[in-house]
């Protein structure tokens, strides 16, 4: 199977719908991955447009929402569902998880995923740098080997929306040669 089949196959989870998880959203329905399901409880802040890459009319309504209006118009053939909470029930063994949420909330989101996900992506940027960290969830397929690989890469500056989208796209680079295997 190509490539760019194996990603229109691919279903994707994104927890966190802050700058990063906004710009990974938006790089996945680019790539034109098959399915996208999108998790966030919050709503769209007027002091965090900028950072986060939302536009002023989305300012009071739900992240979810908002991302999946985007993703949407980037490509229309997307299959996107949203939700407050992720439920574990509604996860497959072929789902990648992108945890992009800080501190304890992604922890959380990765131990109730874990054992249903085919692997999880933690995707953080800051002040002190970006970094991406992909595991095997704890059912890898048989043809799949084990994964425990950590990227970092350190950035000058401010975060903001440049961090965002660096750290966006190196987790992008990662599923990619996830699905390609």
């Amino acid at each position: 199977m190509r490539c760019r089949a194996r990603i229109a196959d691919a279903s994707a989870i994104v927890v966190g719908l802050g700058g990063v998880g906004r710009q990974l959203a938006m790089q996945l329905a680019a790539l034109g991955v098959g399915r996208l399901w999108l998790v966030d409880a919050g709503r769209v802040s007027r002091r965090r447009v900028a950072v986060e890459c939302y536009f002023a009319d989305d300012v009071g309504h739900p992240k979810r929402h908002a991302t999946a209006q985007l993703c949407h118009l980037v490509n229309p053939e997307l299959e996107v569902s949203t939700s407050a909470q992720l439920s574990p029930r509604r996860l497959t063994s072929n789902d990648v998880l992108f945890a992009c949420e800080p501190g304890a909330a992604a922890e959380h989101a990765i131990r109730a995923a874990r054992p249903n996900v085919r692997y999880y992506i933690r995707v953080w940027a800051g002040q002190r740098g970006v970094r991406v960290t992909v595991t095997a969830g704890a059912r890898p397929r048989v043809d799949v080997p084990r994964i425990d690989r950590e990227r970092a890469l350190q950035v000058v500056g401010e975060p903001g929306s440049h961090t965002a989208a660096l750290a966006a796209g190196l987790a992008v680079r990662e599923f990619v040669r996830l699905v390609h295997r």
